[in-house]
């Protein structure tokens, strides 16, 4: 009889044993898969972090009631350059900036120029200027103009700037008036990670 229940409980423990086996092998497999998941939104958690980081951001310096006071300072009729407006790179480094303003329909290229890009002429010191500005220093500042050969376009009334950071990633600023009052957005732009 001994024998017996000694058997039988052999037999138990073996299946209790398998049972345990089993249930520490899935709890393993859960445990691996929930730290590859978080290993892996830690890892994109640093990537957005390290973009923020470099992410610079461009704005245009000074006071504006609507973009025809653009249109009216600012359009030349030649690649040298009369009154320009301001941009400055408030955050880092901005690389390959170009930009646009549309106002009634009609979208002005913008065209930069700055100090080093003075040359002299018979009438004195000028700033040529160029529909790109290759890059612009932290706290650093750059002018532009709008060129005077305007192209149609639906787009609404806005002033909009691409530039990018020291890894190449792609923002915009964008200006509009809404209600009278002047709106500025600053973002990466879709698929630039």
């Amino acid at each position: 009889m001994i024998n017996y229940i000694f058997t039988a409980f052999k037999e138990d423990y073996a299946n209790l044993f398998y049972i345990l086996t089993l249930f520490l092998a899935v709890l393993t497999l859960f445990i691996l898969m929930k730290y590859a998941s978080d290993t892996q939104i830690i890892a994109m958690q640093t990537q957005e972090s390290n973009v923020a980081s470099l992410r610079p951001v461009v704005l245009r310096v000074g006071f504006l009631d609507s973009f025809t006071d653009l249109i009216d300072k600012s359009i030349i009729e030649s690649d040298l350059a009369p009154v320009m407006i301001t941009l400055t790179s408030k955050k880092n480094i901005s690389v390959d900036i170009a930009g646009y303003v549309v106002v009634d329909n009609r979208k002005y290229e913008l065209l930069f120029g700055n100090v080093i890009s003075e040359e002299e002429t018979e009438d004195g010191k000028v700033i040529k200027v160029a529909p790109h500005w290759q890059w612009l220093p932290e706290n650093g500042v750059v002018s532009f103009v709008l060129k005077n050969d305007p192209v149609e376009s639906q787009g609404f009334d806005e002033l909009y700037i691409e530039y990018n950071d020291i890894e190449g990633n792609r923002y915009y600023t964008r200006e509009t008036f809404v209600d009278g009052r002047l709106q500025q957005t600053s973002k990466l732009l879709a698929n630039a990670l």
